[in-house]
């Protein structure tokens, strides 16, 4: 929690997946998203000095990248990697756009992130931090996504909830609700990485143009809400090769089982921006099965549902 000046503290955010909704989410579709048991914390701490901001970003194993700005004009006195740092500069001065006090009568200040996952995974690198960062300046985070990132700000909601939710923009403003989701038969639903990580707003910026038609938005809606609820695994698995079509056909590409995994013995749907980060595979078959494919296939990290999905009913 933060102090009485409302800058030091510990703040941590959940990495996300989302489930079903990818794309159409930005056109009003509702969208099933859960938080991970990966994520990401902030720590900051005052010190007495010059009004410098002292910013180190850690990764499993190592640090990603250390920078120093001045708190009066957030220049960049240095950094070991330019390009996050030069970001984060950006996401600095926007908050000071959005809360014109922000760390303007600091003096030193050290601020530590820590990531227990590899940000190459996609699940909310950027998410868990914008989340962190808005808890930490108290401005408001899905207003800082949207002029830093753009998106749906699904990831935002499920940085910050405990509880899988249903997501939708309404008028374009973010509503979510917490729900029980949990997945029928979650020992034969896997969690893949493809081995590379997808841009999202260079895939929201591609699909900006696209012709969506209304009906698509209430199919997905529908499927979204039939997902959250289902209790077969059949239906389920259906119900992924349903929206996987769909979403195909919009995007005029052809879904990952059919280009990559056409053997599989199951259900695969592309989870976010298609092209990379983690797929969702859903199997009758044992786990050794499920394993030995993915690994000949070169994909060789995946998870149990319930080994990255954080658990459903966690207080």
């Amino acid at each position: 929690m933060a102090n009485e000046n409302g800058v030091a503290g510990t703040w941590y955010a959940n990495g996300k997946l989302l489930i079903s909704g990818e794309y159409l989410v930005l056109r009003g579709a509702k969208a099933l998203a859960i938080p991970l048991r990966f994520g990401q914390s902030l720590t900051v701490s005052l010190h007495k000095g010059e009004p410098v901001l002292h910013w180190t970003a850690k990764i499993p194993g190592s640090t990603w990248f250390t920078a120093q700005f001045n708190t009066e004009t957030f220049d960049l006195l240095s950094a070991s990697d330019v390009v996050p740092a030069s970001r984060l500069r950006s996401i600095l001065q926007t908050i000071r756009e959005m809360k014109p006090d922000f760390l303007t009568h600091v003096a030193e200040i050290r601020v530590s992130t820590e990531l227990n996952f590899p940000p190459e995974w996609g699940i909310g690198s950027s998410s868990s931090l914008m989340a962190n960062i808005s808890r930490w300046a108290e401005v408001d985070p899905f207003e800082l996504n949207r002029r830093i990132f753009g998106g749906s700000g699904y990831d935002i909601a499920a940085a910050l909830s405990k509880h899988p939710i249903i997501y939708h923009l309404e008028k374009g403003i973010p509503v979510f609700e917490n729900i029980d989701f949990y997945p029928p038969s979650p020992d034969h639903i896997w969690l893949v990485y493809q081995n590379k990580k997808e841009d999202s707003q260079a895939a929201v910026s591609r699909f900006s143009d696209t012709e969506v038609p209304s009906t698509a938005v209430e199919t997905i809606s529908e499927i979204t809400r039939r997902l959250s609820t289902c209790k077969n695994f059949i239906e389920f698995s259906q119900l992924l090769t349903e929206h996987e079509s769909l979403i195909a056909q919009i995007l005029q590409q052809k879904p990952v089982r059919e280009s990559l995994f056409p053997d599989f013995e199951g259900s695969i749907k592309s989870l976010g921006a298609w092209g990379g980060d983690f797929l969702l595979a859903a199997s009758p078959l044992h786990e050794t099965y499920v394993r030995d494919y993915f690994r000949h296939k070169g994909f060789s990290t995946l998870f149990r549902y319930d080994e990255l999905a954080l658990p459903a009913k966690q207080s």
